[in-house]
């Protein structure tokens, strides 16, 4: 058997996509009342800046119903009425995220923080907005600015992690995503990336642990127990990679890549038959997969545990 280990792509399916809505204030809060109270309300008959915290605060209820495109008209109101509310922007921008809009979301984002650029949350949209358009350098620069801001901020810290690993800046991804967990523990996902970076840099026994802990936080992340496999297997511990192989494939029964790792193990135990079952589910969903574990069944090579995550 060769050595396992796991692959880098299965970072880019964790990172949030959590963009923050400002909240509105009091204030705003206020305006919309009146702006319910009298609708026929204009810039003749108040402030520019009060009638766009009224059509703010009504596309803030729009878009926490799910009426994006409602919440994009109002807000567009907004950034119409007062041109330089960048909370206006900043939130024009997550409804156009939400309607698939991601060109005109950075556009509008990068206005935002050009009006006011020590807003932390701002910073933070902006670079995960990059991230998802493959602006990888550029969303590092957002989200380092942004973890400078608002040095408390996990998901920033989280998000600024996967745009470095993805750049194969492992070692300053595993600072970020290290960060992330002392701020927020009890997330899995958090734990499971870090795992990443420790093995890419040969880390195996950090990479185990952080694992170990990524599965005990969620009992059911099949990705983190095929990962784990993979670590026990690289260090010859092959009943318990098994084991983690078996635990994904019952959380997730279409999960290709655990079947063929599950496969892979019992080979590795000479458990030919437990093997054949695996290759037989592969045929159906891996045709490639499947061949590849056929191969070491029926031709006698060398195969190796893999940490590809679903496709």
């Amino acid at each position: 058997m060769r050595r396992a280990h796991i692959l880098g792509a299965a970072a880019a399916v964790l990172i949030s996509v959590q963009l923050c809505i400002t909240e509105a204030t009091a204030q705003e809060r206020e305006s919309g009342a009146a702006q319910g109270q009298s609708p026929a309300v204009s810039l003749t008959t108040e402030t520019a800046p009060a009638l766009a915290r009224a059509h703010r605060v009504r596309g803030l209820e729009a878009y926490r119903a799910g009426r994006f495109a409602e919440a994009a008209r109002e807000f567009e109101q907004a950034v119409g009425a007062w041109p330089d509310y960048a909370e206006g922007y900043n939130d024009l921008a997550m409804a156009r995220t939400s309607l698939g809009e991601f060109g005109a979301a950075i556009e509008l984002l990068e206005r935002a923080v050009r009006l006011q650029p020590r807003r932390a949350e701002m910073r933070y949209n902006l670079g995960t907005a990059y991230y998802r358009a493959g602006r990888l350098e550029e969303s590092v620069a957002a989200l380092g600015e942004a973890v400078r801001l608002q040095p408390r901020h996990p998901w920033a810290h989280s998000n600024l992690g996967v745009s470095l690993y993805e750049l194969g800046r492992y070692e300053e991804a595993a600072r970020a995503f290290g960060r992330a967990a002392e701020l927020q523990p009890q997330r899995a996902e958090t734990h499971y990336l870090l795992a990443l970076c420790h093995e890419q840099q040969g880390r195996r026994a950090q990479a185990v642990e952080s694992l170990e802990e990524a599965v005990r936080l969620r009992p059911r992340f099949a990705e983190a127990h095929n990962s784990l496999g993979v670590a026990y297997f690289g260090d010859g511990r092959h009943g318990e990679a098994t084991d983690a192989f078996r635990r994904a494939v019952e959380i997730k029964p279409d999960y290709a890549a655990a079947r063929y790792n599950l496969g892979a193990a019992h080979l590795a135990r000479e458990a030919r038959d437990a093997a054949v079952e695996q290759y037989r589910a592969l045929k159906v969903l891996d045709a490639g997969l499947a061949e590849k574990l056929y191969n070491g069944l029926f031709r006698g090579r060398l195969l190796d545990v893999s940490g590809r995550g679903p496709e």
